[in-house]
C-alpha cells in the first residue's frame, strides 16, 4: 500500500513537472508571439514612414520633371517662333519613364495637323532644330553641362532659316551661360558665332585657320 502511494506521488510529481515545463513553453511562445507582434507593428510603422517619404520624393521628382518639361517646351517654342517666323510651328513636350529612363515626347500642338510625324509635317530641318534644342536644354537642366560639341547636327536646316537659327543659338548661349561648338559646312550657321575656325587639309594633315572673331 505504501509503495502504491509512493508511485502515485512520483507520477504526480512528474506530471507537475511536465505541466510546469509545458507552461514554460506556453509562456515562451506567448512572449515570442508578443515580440513578433511588436516587431510587426514597428515594421508597419516603418513601412508607413517609408511610403510617406517615398511619396514625398516621388512628388518632388514629378514636380521637377514637370517644371523642366515646361521649361523645355517654352524654350523650344521660343526657338521655333524665332527661327521659323513665317510658319506657325508650336509643339508640346511630355514625358514618360521606360526601363528607368526618362523620355521626352514632342508633338505638334496645332489641332489642324493630323500627323504626329514632325519630319513629314514640317521637314527634316524643323526636326533637326527641335532635336538640337532638346539636347542642349536637357543637358543644361539635367547634367549642368556648359560646354557641348555638335557635329553636323543642323545639316537639314534650310538656308532661308540658318541666320535666324544662328542668332537664336547665340541668344541661347548668352541666356544659359554656355559654350557651343558647331561643326558644319554651312557658313550661314556661323554668322552669329563669336569665333569661327575653318578646317582645311595640308599634306593630308588637318589644320585650322581662324577666319573671324566677333
Amino acid at each position: 500500500m505504501h509503495a502504491s502511494l509512493q508511485q502515485y506521488a512520483d507520477k504526480q510529481d512528474k506530471l507537475t513537472k511536465q505541466c510546469i515545463y509545458m507552461q514554460g513553453l506556453v509562456d515562451s511562445a506567448k512572449q515570442n508571439l508578443n515580440n513578433t507582434l511588436s516587431r510587426s507593428k514597428q515594421l508597419e510603422q516603418d513601412l508607413d514612414l517609408m511610403n510617406i517619404v517615398n511619396t514625398y520624393f516621388s512628388d518632388q521628382i514629378k514636380q521637377k520633371i514637370q517644371t523642366a518639361q515646361h521649361q523645355i517646351e517654352d524654350i523650344i517654342n521660343q526657338g521655333l517662333s524665332f527661327i521659323y517666323r513665317d510658319d506657325s510651328i508650336k509643339v508640346t513636350v511630355s514625358t514618360e519613364v521606360k526601363a528607368n529612363k526618362l523620355n521626352f515626347i514632342v508633338n505638334v500642338s496645332d489641332p489642324k495637323v493630323t500627323s504626329s510625324n514632325l519630319e513629314e509635317t514640317f521637314g527634316g530641318g524643323v526636326l533637326a532644330t527641335i532635336a538640337f534644342l532638346l539636347k542642349v536644354i536637357t543637358n543644361v537642366l539635367y547634367k549642368n553641362e556648359k560646354f557641348m560639341i555638335f557635329d553636323e547636327s543642323l545639316t537639314f536646316v534650310s538656308k532661308h532659316y540658318q541666320e535666324n537659327l544662328s542668332a537664336f543659338i547665340k541668344k541661347l548661349c548668352q541666356d544659359l551661360d554656355l559654350t557651343l561648338v558647331l561643326i558644319s559646312h554651312q557658313p550661314l550657321l556661323h554668322s552669329q558665332a563669336d569665333i569661327v575656325y575653318e578646317a582645311y587639309k595640308d599634306n593630308n594633315e588637318t589644320k585650322f585657320n581662324r577666319i573671324s572673331d566677333v
